[in-house]
């Protein structure tokens, strides 16, 4: 029977080897767990051979924990908000390959990550028995709450979470579906893994958040840096003060892609991008019941856009931002994104144009789904059809001729030419396995009308490809504009758009330089993403 038991062994297996801890034995960790028993099994039965002393180089360390029982964590990155790769226990042995602030960076057996430092003693001398020391307990999982949990801990969690405004129910301290779609939309709305699980981090953070009673509407978010606090609406006016990631200000109005704010006792004003402005209860439970498990929801930091991505699928980058910048628009147009994947293309195109509809087509039924609800969250449903279908079939269901514009950002990975990614969410994201570029531009040429546009974002390597598969289906290319990270250096990507049955006159475009020689974002680069030139 796969009960409670067996449940905590896989996800203790898991942990063990670096692989997500849900506790859920698909076929291939089954296939793992069941080599690795075939492995040990041999092992006891052949002679003994030497340990052979390990590879990493470092500072040999111990864990010291504060009671013998409790686990040391393992993280991902240097951060209680990253993933767990795996636990320690006390008087284990690690070497110390790194340091980041106040963690460090280890490797013990199979498990390499960062743990934090103050639970660490350098030197050879053997671990003493564990005592009660007067610090903060380790970062541990020993009073992680999920689905079937019980008691205080989950009441005072409930009651946090109905304070807050995500959590409708009952306290009873019951941790059932309702618990769990409220600390879900918590994560979601903190930019952590929304998958409905109460770590002690988790816990902390929810019952620490500010619930609104503090007079403030609004939250500094900056992810770890500080946010400058100006006298007027211009970065290069007097600095008042310095607002750290998480300060809670009120927010007293707008101006300019800047807030004007009350903060300790002074006004002043901030850019506005930085800025997280409260939501209503029931605006944030309308939101939780939207992001489902292995989702988060991310801020897209142009106005009050977001957008919901699976943790394990493709997530759009900065070619997305820039392509969705690019087409020529014009007032009324019909625009089909090819491929529309988590939606991003859509979302930012339909917030520039609200004059324009959109059609965004998805092969993966999970993915459309997904991008139909961050349509829905940002309010575009009624002028954006997210739709689940092959494009390269698009025009029986559309009919031909029906677009005036539309938009692809295609896999980059050439059919064979490159290793595959590993989920199949992935793969279809990245590489030519199910849509060659000459796919893309027969489907284009058919769902477009005589005289409209195909707009692409592609590596500027097989720029000439595109461009030949584009006019043997029609489209003629006429803007054209390279992509380079900093001046000087060769184009990584290429921007194109052409025209259906259009004459053959290039125009060569400036080219786009994202950074600086001093490495700060060029004033091209702010247009694109919206920020003030002189912030």
């Amino acid at each position: 029977n796969y009960l409670n038991q067996t449940e905590e062994a896989v996800r203790a297996y898991q942990l063990g080897n670096g692989l997500t801890a849900d506790g859920v034995a698909t076929p291939e960790i089954q296939r793992m767990i069941l080599k690795d028993a075939s492995a040990a099994a041999s092992d006891s039965t052949s002679a003994p051979t030497a340990t052979p002393a390990p590879e990493t180089s470092g500072t040999a360390a111990t864990v010291k924990l504060g009671n013998a029982s409790s686990r040391l964590n393992v993280r991902a990155s240097a951060s209680t908000s990253s993933s767990i790769v795996g636990t320690l226990s006390h008087g284990q042995s690690v070497v110390i390959t790194g340091a980041s602030g106040a963690w460090s960076r280890i490797t013990a057996g199979k498990i390499s990550g960062y743990v934090m430092t103050q639970y660490l003693r350098t030197g050879s001398t053997p671990a003493a028995e564990p005592t009660v020391q007067p610090t903060a307990a380790p970062e541990t999982d020993d009073e992680t709450l999920q689905y079937g949990s019980t008691g205080e801990a989950v009441k005072a969690i409930q009651r946090k979470l109905k304070e807050l405004g995500y959590f409708d129910g009952s306290i009873g301290g019951n941790y059932l579906t309702k618990t769990e779609a409220a600390v879900r939309a918590f994560q979601a709305a903190n930019g952590l893994t929304a998958d409905g699980v109460a770590t002690k981090d988790v816990q902390r953070r929810i019952l620490s958040a500010a619930s609104g009673g503090d007079g403030c509407n609004a939250t500094v978010s900056v992810g770890g840096s500080y946010l400058n606090m100006r006298v007027s609406a211009d970065a290069s006016s007097k600095r008042l003060d310095k607002l750290y990631d998480g300060t809670r200000i009120t927010v007293l109005g707008e101006e300019s892609g800047w807030y004007k704010i009350e903060y300790g006792g002074q006004t002043g004003y901030v850019i506005k991008s930085a800025v997280v402005k409260d939501e209503k209860g029931g605006e944030r439970m309308e939101k939780g019941a939207l992001i489902q498990p292995g989702e988060r929801l991310d801020s897209l930091q142009f106005g009050d856009l977001c957008i919901l991505q699976k943790l394990d699928a493709f997530r759009f980058g900065t070619d997305s931002v820039l392509l969705a910048d690019f087409p020529t628009v014009r007032r009324g147009d019909y625009i089909v994104d090819l491929g529309t994947g988590s939606g991003i293309i859509t979302i930012l195109m339909a917030s520039r144009h609200p004059d324009c509809r959109f059609a965004a087509l998805e092969i993966q039924p999970e993915m459309a789904d997904m991008a139909a609800r961050s349509m829905t969250l940002n309010g575009l449903s009624d002028r954006v059809e997210v739709r689940q279908c092959d494009f390269r079939e698009a025009a029986r269901l559309y009919g031909y001729g029906r677009f005036s514009l539309a938009v692809c950002n295609p896999p980059y990975g050439k059919a064979g030419g490159a290793l595959l990614s590993q989920t199949e969410a992935q793969r279809i994201a990245r590489h030519e396995s199910d849509c060659t570029v000459d796919d893309l531009a027969a489907a284009a040429f058919d769902l477009l009308r005589t005289g409209g546009r195909l707009a692409v974002v592609f590596p500027a390597a097989r720029a000439f490809e595109l461009m030949y598969a584009m006019r043997t289906h029609r489209l003629e290319p006429k803007r054209i504009r390279t992509i380079h990270a900093t001046p000087g250096r060769a184009p990584k990507l290429v921007l194109i758009e052409a025209i259906k049955d259009g004459g053959s006159m290039l125009h060569w475009m400036e080219p786009l330089v994202l950074n600086g020689d001093d490495g700060q974002p060029t004033a091209e680069w702010k247009r694109i993403y919206r920020v003030p030139e002189n912030s």
